[in-house]
C-alpha cells in the first residue's frame, strides 16, 4: 500500500551540508533556537546557528577528521547539540549519539563499534562515564565545564580555532561540503536495547532528508506562524527527524530541558507543534484526574462529568450536542489553554497509545496524530495526519514508503528511508531486510481497505504459555496502567501455565498517601483497600481477555525503575529482558508448586 498524501514542491537538497546552506539563504529567525539559562529563555538566530555550524565544523577538520570517520555527542537536547550534528554531518562525518543517561557497558560497547575518536561532552554529569574510556578517544570538546586533562578542549577554543582556520583557509569549509553525497553514511543511531545488546543502525543522509520532504507533504509547518517544543532527546531517531523538519521549515524551535517541567512551557511558549510519546500524555491525563478529584464539591461534579464524555464520545460523530459543546465550554476549552491553547499538531509515536485514551485527547480539542516507526526507518514508516485520521490505527503509508503485511501478519516496509544496515552486524542486517529490500519491522498488523494501518503486537513480545497459547503483553499492561496506582507494569508467563504482573506503583500517588495517612509504602500495599482495588482492576481487565491471557497473580515492586538505572528505554519503554533478569527469584517464587 502507497501513501495518497498530495504532493508538493519539495526541498532543493539532497544532504545535511546542503539542508545548512539552504537553511542559511532562506531564513532569518532571531528566535530560532531557544533554551533555558537559569531559568530564562535565550535564543540563538539563524546567522549565528550556521556561523557556529562552519566554525565547529573547521575545527573538526583541523582535528583530521576524515570524512566517514565517527564523532560523538553526548549533551542534553539544546541548540548546541545540534551545532555540533550539523557541523559533524556537513563534513562527511558520522555522528554517534549518545544518550546523556544510560549503562556504562552501552557506552564501551558504542565507542568501540564505532571507533569515534572525538567526543563533544556538554553533560558534566556524564564526565565520570566518559573518563575511562579517554584510551580509545583523542579529543573531547567541552562545554560549561572543564575537567583537567590534556584531551580537553573547551567548546569556545573550538569555535575560535575554526575562525582562524576559515581567516587562514576560506575554501575548506565550501570544499568539505560539496564533497559530502546523500548517498553518505550520516549516522549511527544505537537501538535502545530493549531485547539486548544495542545495534548500530547505520542511515544515510538520503534516508533522513527522505523523511523531512515527506513530513513536509503531510505536515506542512509555516516559518511566520509556527512554533514547536522539543522534549524528547535528539540522540533518539524519532526527534532527531523532526527537529530537523522544523529547521528546513525555518519555525522557532523551544527546547525543554525538564519533562516535569513541560507544563509549564507549553504555557510560556504556547507552540503549535510537538512530538511526545504516550507516557508523556498518560501523565497528563493522571494529572488531570487528581485535579478533577481535589476540587471543590460543584468543580469535581462538573469536571468528572466532562472526562466522562471525553472518555465516550465518538469522535467521527457529532460534536455539535449541547452536552459536548457544553464540556468544551466549561472544562476542554482550560484543559487545552493548560497546554498553550495553540496546538496545530501534536504527533506521537515511539510506543503504542492507549486507544481510549487517544480518543479522550482527540475530543477535548488536541490534534493528536499517532504514527509508526522504527529507528531501521529513519523512523517514520505510517502516520495519520490532517483529512486523513483514523482512531485506532497508526495512519496511512507516509509519503514514498511502501508497506505490506506478509502470511505470518508481520508488517514488512521499503523505501528510501530503510537503513543501509546494522554496524558490522551483516547477518542481524540479513536478518532483518531480506533480498527484495524489504525491512522486516518485527510487528503484526492488519490494513484496512482505506490502506490505514494497525499494529495489533509485536513478534519478539508475544508470550507463549506452557499450554502453547500466545499471549500479546503490551495491550494488558496498558490497560494496568490505567490506574492511577501503577506506573508501569510488566505482563509475565512465557513458559508457564499461567499469565502473571509486575506491579510498580506510581511513586507520586503514594507521597500523597504518605503525606495524608502516615504509613509506608510497603504498609499501604498490603492494605485491604490496595488489594480490593488492583484485584477488582484485573478483574475488569481478565473479563475482556481469554481464560489464558488472564492474569491470576501478581506481585508489586517498590524498587523505583529509570533510565538512568537501566530498566526504561530513552522514550520509557521497560526493558523487558533487564526486568525479567533482575527479578528472576520473585518471578520463580509467583510460578513455584502452582
Amino acid at each position: 500500500m502507497g501513501s495518497e498524501a498530495a504532493g508538493m514542491k519539495n526541498y532543493p537538497f539532497s544532504n545535511f551540508a546542503e539542508l545548512g546552506e539552504y537553511v542559511a539563504r532562506t531564513y532569518n529567525n532571531p528566535t530560532a533556537f531557544n533554551y533555558k539559562d537559569d531559568g530564562q529563555w535565550k535564543s540563538v538566530s539563524t546567522r549565528e546557528f550556521i556561523n557556529q555550524v562552519k566554525y565547529l565544523a573547521l575545527a573538526l577538520h583541523e582535528l583530521g577528521v576524515k570524512k566517514g570517520e565517527a564523532v560523538g555527542i553526548l549533551a542534553f537536547p539544546s541548540p548546541f547539540w545540534l551545532m555540533a550534528d550539523l557541523a559533524i554531518l556537513s563534513i562527511g562525518a558520522v555522528t554517534i549519539p549518545f544518550f546523556p543517561p544510560g549503562s556504562e557497558g552501552n557506552l564501551e560497547f558504542k565507542i568501540e563499534n564505532s571507533r569515534l575518536k572525538q567526543l563533544f561532552l556538554f553533560c558534566p554529569d556524564a564526565w565520570e562515564r566518559v573518563a575511562p574510556h579517554l584510551g580509545s578517544i583523542q579529543n573531547v570538546i567541552c562545554q560549561g565545564f572543564m575537567p583537567d586533562d590534556k584531551k580537553i578542549i573547551s567548546f569556545e577554543d573550538f569555535i575560535k580555532r575554526g575562525m582562524i582556520l576559515e581567516a587562514q583557509q576560506p575554501d575548506i569549509y565550501q570544499s568539505r561540503q560539496k564533497a559530502v553525497q546523500e548517498k553518505d553514511l550520516a549516522s549511527i543511531i544505537y537501538t535502545s536495547g530493549s531485547t539486548g545488546m544495542p545495534k548500530g543502525v547505520v542511515l544515510t543522509h538520503k534516508n533522513v532528508i527522505s523523511q523531512l520532504k515527506a513530513a513536509r507533504q503531510i505536515f506542512p509547518l509555516d516559518s511566520l506562524k509556527d512554533v514547536a517544543v522539543s522534549c524528547l532527546p535528539l540522540a533518539h531517531s524519532f526527534e532527531h527527524t523532526i527537529v530537523y523538519y522544523y529547521i528546513a521549515s525555518g519555525v522557532s524551535i523551544y527546547f525543554n530541558s525538564d519533562i516535569k517541567k513541560l507544563g509549564d512551557d507549553l504555557k510560556e511558549v504556547r507552540p503549535t507543534t510537538i512530538v511526545v510519546v504516550p507516557r508523556i500524555f498518560e501523565k497528563i491525563y493522571a494529572k488531570i484526574k487528581a485535579k478533577v478529584a481535589a476540587a471543590s464539591a460543584v468543580e469535581k461534579i462538573i469536571g468528572a462529568w466532562a472526562i466522562e464524555i471525553a472518555n465516550k464520545h465518538d469522535p467521527d460523530k457529532d460534536r455539535q450536542s449541547l452536552q459536548f459543546m457544553l464540556a468544551k465550554l466549561l472544562v476542554f476549552k482550560k484543559l487545552m489553554k493548560a497546554l498553550g491553547g495553540r496546538l496545530r499538531f501534536v504527533i506521537t509515536g515511539g510506543a503504542p497509545f492507549k486507544r481510549d485514551l487517544y480518543r479522550f485527547f482527540i475530543n477535548i480539542g488536541v490534534p493528536l496524530y499517532q504514527g509508526y516507526g522504527l529507528t531501521e526507518a529513519a523512523p517514520i514508516l505510517s502516520a495519520n495526519y490532517p483529512g486523513n485520521h483514523k482512531l485506532g490505527t497508526v495512519g496511512k503509508a507516509f509519503p514514498d514508503v511502501t508497506l505490506k503485511i506478509d502470511s505470518t501478519g508481520e508488517v514488512l516496509a521499503r523505501g528510501p528511508n530503510i537503513m543501509r544496515s546494522y554496524h558490522e552486524m551483516p547477518e542481524e542486517t540479513n536478518k532483518m531486510i531480506d533480498a527484495d529490500g524489504w525491512l522486516h519491522t518485527g510487528d503484526l498488523g492488519v490494513c484496512d481497505s482505506e490502506g490505514y494501518l494497525t499494529i495489533t503486537g509485536r513478534k519478539k513480545e508475544l508470550l507463549k504459555t506452557s499450554g502453547g497459547k500466545y499471549v500479546s503483553p503490551i495491550p494488558i499492561e496498558q490497560e494496568l496502567c490505567a490506574s492511577s496506582l501503577i506506573d508501569m507494569a510488566l505482563v509475565i508467563g512465557e513458559g508457564q501455565s499461567f499469565v502473571s504482573a509486575l506491579l510498580f506503583p506510581d511513586p507520586e500517588y503514594f507521597k500523597k498517601w504518605k503525606k495524608t495517612k502516615g504509613q509506608s509504602e510497603q504498609d499501604f500495599l498490603a492494605s485491604p483497600f490496595i488489594k480490593k482495588k488492583i484485584e477488582s482492576l484485573i478483574e475488569a481487565i481478565n473479563s475482556r481477555l481469554d481464560h489464558w491471557q488472564q492474569i491470576k497473580e501478581y506481585r508489586f515492586i517498590l524498587d523505583p525503575i529509570s533510565v538512568e538505572s537501566g530498566e526504561l528505554t530513552p522514550t520509557l519503554k521497560i526493558k523487558r529482558h533487564v526486568i525479567v533478569d533482575r527479578y528472576k527469584e520473585l518471578i520463580a517464587e509467583i510460578y513455584k508448586e502452582k
